[in-house]
């Protein structure tokens, strides 16, 4: 069954078949690939990897190249001629920018732009491609298409000026869209650029105002001590001047406990045992994510409870030190990939540190300070416990900047998903743009072109009388 049925067509259209308008001829390899008698000369040998690069309608470079020997044993194609990938990754359309060889991955189209706007074929295969992809799988993943299948494939024909019209829509309708797209990333790029800034004036006492009436953290990290005074006092210095009211610390200075988890042992994931939290259940957003849970069977284990902050000690470099808060009290463990901080809640907002060390994740800061593993790296709980420099704000001034920080975050969360979402759109609008180009709908029909009836049959008759 054919994209477009005939009786849907306009008038003045017809639906015919590629091998209708076109001879299909296959690309050739010369053997041995990598013979230098065949290979390293000045003519372009197009490979499915260089389509797979090349954005776009045009293709212009090629990783290799071949000899003019090389070249005999393959196909030359003339500029501005159409391709089309039949194996690896199929039904890829191009437009060559430059001469070049094509090898048994392609097919291409003789002659077709002589009688077709060689453009108008080219989107119609773009559009097509799932379609062929589809109908054209071999067992589970591999697809392959031969010279027979691509001459069977439907294609509805216009009269030739009304292609011309067609392309024409259809390029300045793809610009915008395009045009579109860019300021939706550039937008989604700012987005990110505000959500750092946010968190960086959070941290230097600029996102709300102090209150003088707010108990200095000096006194406040004093009560800590006295709850706590077999703490050292931090030597470690910020490399910023602190707002009036704050003071510099070190995690040990604050904290009830630093705790690392155990190792998984034998997993499941039939929710039989305890959660056990690892470091991909933290997301880069600072969020627990459940969606891969697994679970062990185990006695005694540290339980997470409300105000944890799990810090993951070990990963990849990119992704070393992701942290997040827990927001309610579990029955879930953690690995000892993760560390897990702990709080007098009286005392600390354990949000602010939190987000905080995500911060610090988000700006690459434990990367270039992390103990280097064969494929990992690691923060040891002494270097997270007394080298990591926190700044410590009022307790009141520390839940305003977390309400702060939240709100903002927010707002953003809701733009960001905005932009995911026409973003995601992208691909189904031009696809759209395209269905309603094949139905004949993009443009309208002029009773004065000539029927593309025949227009196929001076095809026909070029090509008889060519032998074809």
């Amino acid at each position: 069954m054919s994209v477009v049925l005939e009786k849907e067509l306009p008038k003045n259209w017809v639906l015919a078949k590629i091998d209708d308008i076109t001879d299909v001829i296959r690309g050739a390899s010369p053997r041995p690939k990598g013979d230098p008698k065949y290979f390293g000369g000045n003519i372009p040998w197009i490979m499915i990897s260089d389509i797979s690069k090349a954005k776009g309608t045009f293709i212009t470079q090629t990783r290799d190249h071949v000899t003019e020997a090389g070249a005999k044993k393959s196909r030359l194609v003339k500029k501005g001629c159409l391709i089309l990938s039949n194996s690896g990754t199929v039904c890829v359309p191009k437009i060559l920018g430059v001469d070049g060889c094509i090898h048994d991955g392609f097919v291409t189209f003789p002659m077709l732009e002589s009688h077709t706007e060689i453009l108008y074929a080219y989107y119609w295969f773009e559009y097509i491609r799932p379609k062929i992809i589809r109908e054209n799988k071999q067992g589970i993943t591999q697809v392959n298409l031969n010279t027979s299948i691509v001459r069977n494939i439907d294609i509805p024909l216009p009269p030739l000026n009304e292609q011309k019209r067609i392309i024409a829509k259809i390029e300045e309708l793809f610009s915008l869209v395009d045009s579109v797209k860019e300021n939706l990333v550039k937008t989604k790029l700012l987005l990110k650029q505000y959500r750092q800034s946010i968190l960086k004036h959070a941290f230097e006492g600029k996102l709300v105002p102090q209150d003088p009436n707010d108990e200095p953290a000096s006194v406040l990290l004093e009560k800590i001590k006295k709850e706590k005074p077999s703490q050292k006092t931090s030597n470690i210095v910020l490399e910023k001047e602190l707002p009036k009211g704050w003071v510099e610390c070190s995690l040990n200075e604050i904290t009830l406990q630093i705790n690392s988890g155990f190792p998984s042992g034998r997993h499941n994931m039939d929710h039989h045992g305890i959660p056990h939290i690892r470091p991909m259940n933290i997301n880069e957003n600072g969020e627990i994510d459940l969606t891969i849970l697994k679970y062990v069977i185990v006695d005694n284990y540290d339980r997470l409870q409300k105000g944890d902050v799990l810090f993951n000690n070990t990963n990849s470099p990119k992704l070393l030190g992701k942290t997040s808060i827990i927001k309610d009290d579990t029955n879930w463990a953690y690995s000892n990939h993760m560390t897990r901080i702990r709080f007098d809640l009286d005392f600390i907002e354990s949000k602010f540190i939190a987000i905080y060390l995500h911060k610090l994740f988000l700006e690459g800061y434990y990367k270039i300070r992390a103990t280097n593993h064969v494929n990992q790296s690691s923060i040891t709980g002494k270097y997270l416990s007394s080298k990591i420099p926190v700044p410590l704000p009022p307790l009141n001034e520390q839940k305003r900047i977390v309400a702060k920080i939240e709100e903002s975050l927010s707002i953003i969360e809701k733009n960001e998903k905005l932009v995911d979402s026409l973003l995601l759109q992208y691909s189904q609008i031009k696809n759209s743009i395209l269905k309603q180009a094949f139905k004949g709908k993009l443009v309208p029909q002029d009773p004065n072109d000539e029927p593309a009836q025949i227009l196929l049959e001076k095809i026909q008759q070029e090509r008889k009388k060519n032998g074809k």
